[in-house]
């Protein structure tokens, strides 16, 4: 992993401190670790410290996540490192908007809506997206569409598996 893909989370939270300082009223919740080798974080964490609408959970329980989802108006991923790219699969699969960067395989296999792609990764990305996000027809919009999508679960997948399974010629 390169330093460049270790900085998602920097241009996450930039984002969000430049939507502060033009006076939007946004919270950011981020569940989940931070990058050990991460070096931009700890400064920007550093200098947003006591801005109350700033939330750090780090790893948490899944009903702490559900509650959360349940009062977002979406979710936000975007990074290189993961591969398939499970978490903003799970919050479309859960009827939640996403911000996601381009190109992650778990969003192309998935028909479009739901989501705003952000083609470049920057804080300046980050906040017009959530910008945009902030307008409530479009985030009604985006809704919708997140809620239409046919999202495979896991259990179409492994029937889909012993149904090929079946299919194939026996060796006997």
């Amino acid at each position: 992993r390169t330093e460049k893909n270790l900085t998602f989370t920097g241009n996450i939270l930039e984002g969000f401190e430049k939507l502060w300082a033009r006076g939007v009223d946004v919270e950011l919740v981020i569940i989940g670790r931070m990058d050990s080798r991460s070096t931009r974080e700890p400064a920007i964490l550093k200098r947003l410290k006591g801005e109350t609408r700033l939330k750090y959970l780090g790893h948490t329980s899944d009903a702490v996540i559900r509650d959360v989802m349940r009062q977002t108006r979406a979710t936000l991923y975007i990074s290189s490192m993961e591969g398939f790219g499970i978490s903003p699969y799970e919050s479309l699969s859960a009827g939640v908007p996403v911000i996601v960067s381009q190109g992650l395989p778990s969003i192309e296999l998935l028909p479009s809506g739901g989501r705003i792609t952000l083609d470049t990764i920057s804080s300046t990305a980050v906040a017009a997206a959530v910008e945009a996000i902030l307008d409530n027809r479009y985030a009604a919009q985006l809704w919708g569409e997140a809620a239409r999508l046919a999202i495979p679960k896991w259990d179409d997948f492994v029937r889909n598996i012993a149904a090929w399974l079946h299919e194939l010629p026996s060796d006997s």
